[in-house]
């Protein structure tokens, strides 16, 4: 299977009870349009219009710019046609009845309320905001998301108290920081609605959907979620450093059997024990920041027994290529570690979650 690819399960959209889509899964913060991303990305663009033997129809003078916008959305992948940007945490979790939104970070300014599946009702009957942590690349697109600037639908926003009170510091402009931070407030945000504290160990229905929760290892503490639907299952843990945790054992059972984990990678195990630097920097230490290794995160998923395991919050100054050489080293760590086990190499498929990528359940 190339690079990047899903298992074919998951290609199945034929009638899906659910699907995930990756708005943002870059960590820290938001980095569009690098020189260096441009071009890595443009020379990946015309090397797939080469392989679908599409770069003589380019040369069609006679060619609109709508009709060239329509080849390149039926022929290339929409994760490239993502772009090289870097947008941070956002993932968008439907299904017919609900719109769940995991973190508001930039990747949300691209997200449609509106139901992408024809035989789906057009509108969401419910939507929810499930905060992990309030860390700023997690929520800078909130105040700017153009979804909450109408009445309906409106939004249940789901986060710990403490998350909570940063909101309502932040966006009522009678607080202490009223439009001292940033000029939106909750008069601006009229689809935001309630605002539920939830906490580590708990479980809620949503839209039919079952929502448990399960305490990370992050500065200022973060939450995992566990969604459950119709025989699905889909864990969300970012921001979690596990190399510095106790053990392992919570995350693997919370995350036990499920279809699709997308779980924080933000690191190699060089770079976090500061051998190694990234894109050129020079080496530190990152003990104590709050994220993760690609080596333990394939291990947890594997103990797991996950049957997709999605690496994200990937570091911002990395290329595409720089990803991709990524990738293809979990692809191989996987295999070895569940051949050393006896088990098959696709009992657990691992990709790197790229934005502009669905996957259907």
């Amino acid at each position: 299977m190339a690079v990047g690819a899903l298992s074919p399960a998951l290609l199945n959209d034929a009638s899906p009870a659910m699907l995930v889509k990756y708005w943002g899964v870059t960590g820290s913060f938001s980095d569009p349009w690098q020189p260096k991303n441009t071009q890595d990305w443009l020379v990946r663009v015309l090397l797939e219009l080469r392989e679908r033997d599409l770069l003589g129809a380019l040369q069609d003078a006679s060619l609109s710019n709508s009709a060239l916008q329509e080849l390149l959305c039926d022929n290339l992948d929409p994760v490239l046609l993502a772009g090289p940007r870097r947008q941070t945490t956002c993932i968008e979790i439907r299904t017919p009845a609900a719109l769940i939104l995991i973190d508001a970070g930039s990747g949300l300014q691209d997200c449609e309320v509106r139901s992408p599946r024809p035989e789906w009702p057009a509108m969401p009957s419910e939507c929810h905001l499930w905060l992990t942590h309030g860390h700023w690349d997690h929520l800078l697109g909130l105040p700017f998301y153009s979804g909450f600037f109408t009445a309906e639908p409106r939004f249940t926003v789901w986060a710990r108290e403490r998350v909570l009170a940063l909101l309502r510091m932040m966006f009522d402009r009678d607080s202490a920081l009223g439009e001292t931070l940033i000029p939106t407030n909750f008069e601006h945000l009229r689809a935001l609605g309630e605002l539920r504290a939830v906490n580590a160990d708990e479980q809620h229905q949503v839209a039919g959907i079952e929502v448990k929760t399960l305490a990370l290892n992050h500065p200022a503490g973060s939450l995992a979620y566990r969604l459950e639907y119709a025989g699905r299952t889909i864990v969300i843990a970012t921001d979690h450093e596990q190399d510095n945790s106790p053990s392992p054992a919570a995350l693997i059972e919370f995350a036990r059997g499920a279809d699709l984990l997308y779980l924080d990678a933000q690191y190699t195990q060089a770079e976090y024990l500061g051998q190694t630097g990234i894109a050129g920097e020079a080496p530190h230490a990152r003990h104590g920041w709050g994220h993760s290794t690609l080596e333990t995160a394939i291990a947890v998923g594997i103990a797991a027994g996950v049957k997709e395991l999605h690496l994200g919050h990937h570091d911002p100054r990395r290329s595409d290529s720089e990803l991709e050489q990524l990738e293809q080293s979990a692809m191989s760590l996987g295999i070895k570690l569940l051949k050393e086990q006896n088990r098959r190499a696709d009992e657990c498929r691992i990709r790197l979650a790229r934005a502009g990528q669905t996957i259907y359940f």
